[in-house]
């Protein structure tokens, strides 16, 4: 088997270094594109519509390869860029912070690239090493940035290269002998100290104005001789120091308290906005100063500036200059306004404070753009809101909205937040601490950002995507609060109803009246409308749904169900165990209802409705349905609501049930038949018959999911294990296994899924255009493989396909801490075509059941006759499964002496005897020791 991803395609790249918290990353943009994963193309037309349920909060197709890390929370700062389908992919990786980035264009044309200040390391290179290195893989020589003992505690803030002068300011808080916490650098004279010798407290911010001057902000208390509070202004064209920072004394109105800190800076035309922690007269936290005019002017923003530090701000220069501030605000100083928590966007034009919503519940810390799709392929900019907050708080008409990690999303279209929105969205988590545009219009992002695909808490719908090849997205949102995992799911169809019903341990709310749904909801798909069980007595959020099935207008849903009556908690009260029935056309519980299952442990796994028939098979762990003893799988029987056990030979627990036909049920778990342990075994329902599946050639492990293959060798009459099959399970090893039972041995797949590799769903499906044929399918079909799966070299999957030769990865998901997602179940509204029996179309229906009609009165009328004629002669009426055959007396001594298994032989001597019966010319006589009980109707309607 070949596995295959075309994924990230990365020139080679040179070994970069870099000193404690700097680094120079000099590319080109092609060095870094990533080619498109162009999946299998399904045939969605024949399957309806196509559901995928799981644990799971995101969903994402491999249309292109996403590179993204393990546990939120715990991830390495990046370096990465943001791609056209809104996800990020990760360009390097280091071991500390990223505070600042800054593009450059130098006069050597191939020396062109990106400035990372911060705190970090690279390449295991020693604490306050740089070496600066370009695409050509030209280097410079290394350069200590300091020295002494506390070189691991040096913080680069903000770096700014100045292009007219080609030269880097590095600004932070480290030491550098005659220039603390401020050098240059150019790409012939290396590192250098300030002209002015640094500053004697760290710096925050740099920006250079209009006119060539650069402001640095920060904790600044002075350089060299000279007093900046928070402020100081270089021009470094002046080579006379005193004439070079004398602007700084003549800024008119500025008046700042002592020990005022400045955070940052952003420059409007020939305003420079400067936001921080200090105060002064109408100069609270936030001014600006213009340098427009021959003298510079501190002008103060309306009502008097913010009442709380600035720690974040950020220009949306696409957005008519509107400046967005982040901080430890409430309000504005002179608290006129309402909603500015936290959060402000502040009109450069029109001198206007505005509210983003009414902010969020606690303090920002930074902001940075980012591009969303919020119309199917049309990006949009929007702003990211970091910080200490786990709320979007309630705004009019709004309510709040819960969030991980403190991150929101603003559209600055839309005036709103992202994640309100009835929309398909991307589940982003992470911290951007800051980002750059360079020369061509890339923006680079410094921090760590992860885009884990579309929410969608467990539930998405698939379809055709003519755009980028792979599938399309339709995402159904449930309460992710208190969501765990859909387990399962059915899609119904009715006319002009479309229905999906899905199954599992979630909570679901309702946007109409604020009520909630546990564990079972319907969607009807045209409407939108969400109903589910009511609250009391049935859910209360402690079960768990693992099986639904349908007959008619009834839903059967099994799982770890125990309902009390809405009083009384006895084992008298008992009103559903194992197994809930929902009348859907009535929206009531179904009246009467069968029995409740009953054992030590009772859970329903897997429901399945015998073709044709109304005989629901209900399989799991239990030992009897009411007083019928009735272990592992028992049948109800919708007409009447009667318990039915099938054969008398078969117990244990039942995981996994699948009809291959009309007649035969195949059930996998941990089984015995005859007493003999099993993964698997067949029932053929005209016989009431249990068998080993293929008992001569075991599976290595218990069985996880199971599949009808379509190409059934099956003849006229029956054998046990003839039926074409697909199984997957876990190997005793604990690796997983996938083979097709093609009716008469079992083809293995080679072990392609690695360690840590779980299958719990497989479907046939049809595809567009044709691949070769194989003995494991046909050309016009392949294989879903749903579960968890890790491909060291590939990523992670939860969806892959298999053609018959060559394996695929097609869909993958998160859990909302950014683990790896599980796909569980593959819902289709009808099957392909191949699984189907083609269907008898006008008056050839009716002619077929006029003429099947006749001859069942024709065989009625003379079995009647017949039974009337032998009666009195003393016939009497047989069972249908053959006796046992006993192992004659010398064969026992003989197997004996061999050490083979006694009891294992007598069981292959029976079934053997058994298919001998099935292939008999012989007409056998329905069996008559079933035991029916009626139950009574139930009291709760």
């Amino acid at each position: 088997m070949v596995l295959f991803n075309a994924g990230m395609n990365l020139m080679p790249s040179p070994t970069p270094y870099l000193f404690n918290g700097l680094l120079l990353l000099t590319t080109l943009i092609s060095a870094f594109e990533v080619s498109p994963y162009l999946s299998t193309a399904i045939d969605y037309s024949q399957l309806g519509d196509f559901v995928v349920t799981g644990n799971y909060a995101t969903l994402s197709p491999y249309t292109q390869q996403i590179v993204s890390s393990s546990n939120i929370g715990d991830e390495p700062q990046t370096l990465s860029k943001q791609l056209p389908n809104g996800s990020f992919v990760q360009l390097e990786t280091f071991n500390g912070y990223i505070n600042g980035i800054c593009s450059f264009t130098t006069e050597n044309p191939s020396f062109t690239g990106l400035f990372l200040g911060g705190v970090f390391n690279w390449n295991s290179a020693p604490n306050g090493v740089a070496t600066l290195w370009s695409l050509d893989q030209t280097q410079v020589n290394p350069m200590v940035v300091s020295g002494g003992p506390n070189v691991s505690q040096d913080v680069v803030y903000a770096v700014l290269f100045e292009a007219k002068s080609q030269t880097l300011y590095v600004g932070g808080s480290f030491g550098w002998p005659g220039s603390s916490n401020l050098l240059t650098w150019t790409e012939n004279a290396g590192w250098a100290k300030s002209s002015f010798g640094g500053f004697n407290g760290s710096v925050k911010s740099m920006v250079q104005i209009p006119d060539g001057s650069i402001i640095f902000g920060g904790q600044l208390n002075g350089t060299s001789g000279y007093p900046l509070n928070g402020l100081y202004i270089f021009d470094p064209a002046e080579p006379d120091m005193e004439v070079a920072t004398s602007r700084l004394y003549i800024i008119e109105g500025l008046s700042l308290d002592h020990g005022a800190s400045v955070n940052a800076m952003v420059t409007v035309g020939n305003l420079t906005f400067v936001g921080g922690n200090f105060t002064g007269s109408e100069l609270n936290n936030i001014f600006s100063i213009d340098s427009g005019q021959e003298q510079l002017q501190a002008i103060g923003l309306p009502f008097g500036g913010l009442n709380g530090e600035v720690s974040a701000m950020l220009l949306d220069k696409t957005n008519d200059d509107t400046l967005y501030i982040g901080g430890f605000f409430n309000d504005t100083t002179n608290s006129t306004m309402s909603g500015l928590n936290h959060i402000a966007a502040y009109l450069t034009v029109e001198n206007l404070w505005q509210s983003l919503g009414c902010g969020v519940n606690g303090p920002v810390t930074a902001l940075n753009f980012i591009s969303v799709n919020v119309t199917e392929n049309i990006p949009e900019n929007a702003i990211l809101v970091f910080g200490d907050f786990d709320q979007l708080l309630p705004c009019g008409g709004w309510d709040g909205i819960s969030v991980d990690n403190g991150m929101g999303i603003w559209l600055p279209l839309e005036q709103t937040w992202l994640a309100n929105l009835n929309s398909p969205q991307l589940l982003y988590q992470g911290y951007m601490s800051t980002s750059v545009l360079d020369h061509s219009g890339q923006r680079y992002y410094g921090g760590y950002l992860n885009a884990y695909g579309i929410r969608a808490n467990g539930v998405a719908m698939l379809s055709n995507n003519s755009v980028s090849g792979g599938p399309g997205l339709y995402s159904y949102e449930l309460n992710p609060a208190n969501f765990a995992s859909v387990n399962t799911g059915l899609l119904l169809s009715r006319p002009g109803q479309n229905t999906l019903v899905l199954g599992g341990q979630f909570l679901a709310s309702l946007l109409s009246d604020d009520s909630l749904l546990y564990n079972l909801m319907f969607i009807d798909e045209s409407s939108g409308t969400t109903t589910g069980l009511p609250y009391a007595p049935v859910m209360d959020g402690s079960e768990k749904i693992l099986a639904l099935g349908t007959y008619g207008e009834m839903l059967y849903a099994g799982g770890d169900i125990l309902i009390y009556d809405a009083i009384h908690k006895s084992s008298d009260d008992v009103l559903y165990r194992g197994l809930v029935v929902w009348d859907m056309q009535n929206n009531a519980y179904a009246s009467p209802s069968p029995d409740p299952l009953d054992g030590p442990n009772v859970v329903v796994n897997a429901i399945a409705i015998r073709p044709g028939t109304a005989e629901v098979y209900v399989g799991g762990s239990f030992e009897k349905a009411g007083n019928l003893a009735c272990p592992s799988v028992c049948i109800c029987n919708q007409n009447s609501s009667q318990w039915t056990r099938p054969g008398d030979n078969f117990n244990g627990t039942v995981n996994l049930m699948t009809w291959a036909n009309a007649d035969t049920l195949i059930v996998a778990g941990d089984l015995k038949v005859d007493n003999i342990p099993l993964y698997m075994a067949t029932y053929y329902a005209p016989n009431n018959e249990w068998t080993p599946f293929n008992l001569d050639n075991p599976l290595s492990g218990p069985v996880t999911a199971m599949t009808p293959s379509g190409d059934s060798n099956a003849a006229q009459t029956w054998v046990s294990d003839s039926v074409g099959l697909w199984v997957a399970g876990m190997s005793k090893m604990g690796v997983a296994y996938l083979v097709k039972w093609n009716g008469s041995s079992w083809l293995s797949v080679d072990n392609v899924f690695g360690t840590g590799a779980q299958i719990t769903s497989l479907k046939i499906i049809p595809v567009v255009e044709p691949h070769s044929s194989t003995v494991f399918l046909n050309s016009s079909v392949a294989l879903m493989v749903a579960g968890t799966f890790q491909f060291p070299d590939l990523g992670n999957a939860s969806v892959i396909l298999f053609d018959g030769i060559t394996f695929e990865l097609y869909l993958d998901t998160n859990t909302r801490s950014g683990d790896i997602g599980t796909v569980t179940s593959i819902i289709t509204l009808t099957l392909p075509a191949i699984l189907n029996v083609v269907p008898l179309e006008g008056n050839v229906i009716w002619i077929a059941l006029i003429v099947i009609g006749v001859l069942l009165f024709i065989l009625f009328i003379g079995e009647a006759a017949e039974e009337f004629r032998r009666r009195p002669r003393g016939y009497a009426r047989v069972l249908s499964k053959p006796p046992k055959k006993e192992i004659s007396p010398r064969l026992r001594d003989a197997l004996e002496r061999q050490g083979t298994d006694i009891q294992l032989q007598q069981v292959r001597e029976n079934y053997r005897s058994r298919i001998r019966s099935a292939h008999s010319p012989s007409r056998t006589i329905p069996s008559d020791h079933e035991r029916i009980v009626t139950v009574p109707k139930h009291r709760y309607a």
